[in-house]
C-alpha cells in the first residue's frame, strides 16, 4: 500500500522553527545559570581569601607600628648610655669630625678629614696583624 505524502504547511514549519529556537534560549539560559553559580562561588572564595589576607596585613602593620615606636623609644641618647653601661662599654658620641662619610660602593668620600687618622691607624693596625702571625 502506498504512503501518502504529507504536505506541511507553511505555520507548521515556522512553529517548528519557533519550538527550536525556544529550546535553544532554555539551554542556553540553562548554561548561563549554572556559569553564574561557579563563577559566584569563586568570587566568595577570592572575597574571604582577600580579607584574610587583608586582616592579617592590619596585623602587620600594627606589629610593624609598634615595634617602629619601641625602637625608636631604644634610640634615644639617655637610653643608649644606659644600654651601654648595663653591659660595661664606655663609648661617647662621636664629633662631627670624627664622622665619616660613605659611599654605597663602602668607600669613604674623599676630602674628609678624619680619613686621614684612618689611614694611619689602619696600617698600624696591618703591622700589628703581620706581627703576631
Amino acid at each position: 500500500m502506498a504512503r501518502k505524502n504529507k504536505i506541511v504547511s507553511a505555520s507548521t514549519a515556522a512553529s517548528s522553527r519557533h519550538a527550536v529556537y525556544i529550546g535553544a534560549l532554555v539551554v542556553l539560559a540553562g548554561v548561563m545559570s549554572i556559569v553564574n553559580v561557579f563563577a559566584n562561588t569563586s568570587c566568595k572564595r577570592l572575597q574571604t581569601s582577600i580579607g584574610e589576607k587583608e586582616r592579617e596585613l592590619r596585623k602587620l602593620e600594627e606589629d610593624y607600628q609598634r615595634e617602629s615606636v619601641r625602637l625608636s623609644a631604644l634610640h634615644t641618647p639617655e637610653k643608649l648610655a644606659r644600654s651601654l653601661r648595663l653591659h660595661g662599654m664606655a663609648m661617647n658620641i662621636a664629633k662631627p669630625h670624627q664622622i665619616i662619610k660613605m659611599s654605597t660602593s663602602g668607600r669613604p668620600y674623599p676630602g674628609q678629614m678624619a680619613l686621614g687618622h684612618i689611614n694611619s691607624s689602619s696600617r698600624a693596625t696591618a703591622r700589628y696583624t703581620q706581627h703576631k702571625r
